[in-house]
């Protein structure tokens, strides 16, 4: 602790940045270690898709883990998967419905096949390529069992050491010329027609999707499952352990009409190669491109659960989040001033705020993320220009930007899935911060669910689906089932908690569960708005002011 009046707050003093990327030095110096992180690194642990929502810290933890040894980060804008989607192939075949799992299966399956190979043996030029592949045929040539593995291994023993990007292209121009051949037709004639193939009879389609299937189910695909098992001889009883890191596949890194079949290809994918004991695939996924990617399939229920079966959620209490922001007040003080002065964060939040500790009232405020504790400790910073210690007045300030950020960093994390959250959340608007869903009007909904519907862009969210189903025939039931998925969304996106009974206590799906499912709500249950979104939402708290006001 440090005596009060020695240091003083400038606009330049910042805590952190939000992206990961952008924040390495504090990261790093002020990283806090988890559950998650210990289960990421655990070879024997099947769990290997990081999980948690923006700001919670999933690129942090992929970012960390980079650092080490042994380590090799897959970044999806460098795989050329653009490639696909702008394959004419690959497009008439969406087109005309053929399932591409196992193509894509195939195609993640070598990446990763290839990256391990090259992690493991330190590959880095064909010399090296040639000398591993001539090392394995030594080992294993005179077993028949071994020969397909070894006759794939063989078709690319020259070019293991090439970018992911021509590993990626080489591959898709494979099978290609495959579907070509066996299609027997010139797929380019349809290409210069919009939409492809969709024009196409049924019965042509379902002779091109038979034909193709007779690839993706042939023998050859099958190789590559016969190359893992080769490799994973003698993976048991390596001391060294290897790591593929995979982020970034919530950005715009291929076409949105394969982004999510490709996701869900790379998490089936990511099973076939735990008999490599030495080996473990770490993904980073948004909790919300997990949502996308599951209502992408028709089997939501398989979907969810072959996800939940490699999930690394990612949970921050009260201690851990004190400690980072400890860390980080620490730390940039120092540099700011001198090596010596420790500042911490009850040196500059002396105050109570409204009968809490300043951290308590703020913490409140979040959803439990570090990127929301920082960014709010930073707009309080900036309230407190030239000033030694941050007042109740400055949090107060600070309040009003912060929660009008978060609100938009909300609609930006989930617009994918959910792309009519803002008129959504507009029900909110200057209500209690507890109320029952009895005491939304009928006419508010109703004029939700008509601009919804009109202003529908896509029909895979159950809330675009119940309200054109509304409108299209309106009745009280089907008023409710769109009021009950209002309500599922909301509190999946995390803007309220529910409390479903008069027995069982406030819900929340950043800390409780996750999901409620739309026929657990009933007119009784109780919402609760998120403190977060107060201030922006003007949300009647019984001591804020509707407008927003505060009083310090």
């Amino acid at each position: 602790m440090v005596a009060r009046n020695s240091h003083i707050i400038t606009r330049d003093i910042r805590v952190g940045k939000n992206a990961a990327e952008e924040d390495t030095e504090l990261l790093f110096e002020c990283f806090v270690d988890s559950r998650a992180l210990n289960e990421a690194m655990d070879p024997a642990s099947n769990a290997s898709i990081v999980s948690g929502r923006t700001g919670s810290g999933k690129s942090a933890i992929i970012q960390y883990l980079n650092r080490k040894e042994r380590t090799s980060y897959l970044s999806p804008v460098d795989m050329a998967m653009t490639h696909i989607s702008n394959s004419d192939v690959m497009r008439f075949l969406n087109d005309i419905g053929a399932d591409l799992n196992l193509f894509f299966q195939a195609i993640w399956k070598h990446v990763l096949l290839v990256e391990y190979i090259r992690l493991k043996y330190r590959i880095n030029n064909e010399q090296n390529s040639r000398s591993w592949y001539n090392s394995i045929w030594e080992r294993f040539g005179g077993d028949r069992g071994r020969s397909r593995a070894l006759s794939y291994l063989e078709k690319y023993a020259g070019s293991l050491w090439i970018t992911i990007d021509e590993n990626v292209k080489q591959l898709t121009n494979t099978y290609e010329e495959q579907i070509k051949g066996e299609i027997g037709v010139d797929i380019s004639k349809f290409a210069s027609k919009a939409g492809y193939g969709v024009n196409l009879s049924q019965q042509h389609k379902a002779e091109y999707i038979a034909r193709v299937r007779r690839i993706m189910n042939s023998e050859q695909l099958q190789d590559l499952s016969k190359v893992i098992s080769l490799l994973a001889e003698g993976s048991a009883s390596s001391m060294e352990t290897h790591y593929i890191l995979i982020d970034h596949l919530d950005e715009r890194w291929v076409d949105e009409g394969i982004k999510y079949k490709l996701i869900n290809s790379l998490v089936e994918a990511l099973a076939k190669f735990r008999p490599i004991r030495n080996l473990k695939i770490i993904v980073a996924l948004r909790t919300d491109v997990i949502e996308r990617s599951i209502q992408e399939n028709e089997d939501t229920a398989f979907q969810r659960e072959k996800f939940r079966d490699k999930l690394i959620g990612i949970e921050w209490n009260y201690k851990m989040l004190k400690e980072m922001i400890d860390k980080r007040i620490s730390v940039t003080f120092r540099r700011k001033y001198s090596p010596q002065r420790q500042v911490l964060f009850d040196d500059l939040f002396t105050m109570k705020v409204k009968g809490q500790t300043a951290f308590d009232y703020m913490v409140d405020r979040t959803l439990m993320r570090p990127r929301d504790l920082i960014s709010f400790t930073n707009e309080c910073l900036e309230a407190a220009d030239h000033k030694s210690e941050i007042s109740p007045s400055n949090v107060y300030t600070a309040e009003v930007k912060y929660s009008q950020f978060r609100y938009e960093a909300l609609l930006d994390e989930w617009r994918v899935p959910f792309p009519q959250l803002a008129s959504i959340t507009e029900l909110l608007r200057g209500k209690s911060s507890a109320f029952r869903i009895s005491d939304v009007a009928d006419h508010a909904v109703d004029n939700a669910a008509l601009e919804i519907s009109t202003n529908r862009k896509t029909f895979t969210d159950p809330v675009t689906k119940s309200a054109v189903a509304f409108c299209e025939n309106p009745s009280p039931s089907a008023r409710n089932t769109f009021k009950k998925n209002l309500v599922a969304t909301l509190y999946r996106v995390g803007a309220v908690g529910l409390k479903l009974s008069a027995s069982e206590p406030t819900v929340y799906s950043h800390r409780d569960r996750p999901i409620v499912n739309p026929s657990e709500i009933s007119e009784d249950t109780s919402v609760r708005v998120v403190k977060m979104l107060h201030a922006y939402l003007r949300i009647d708290d019984g001591a804020r002011k509707v407008k927003g006001s505060h009083s310090s």
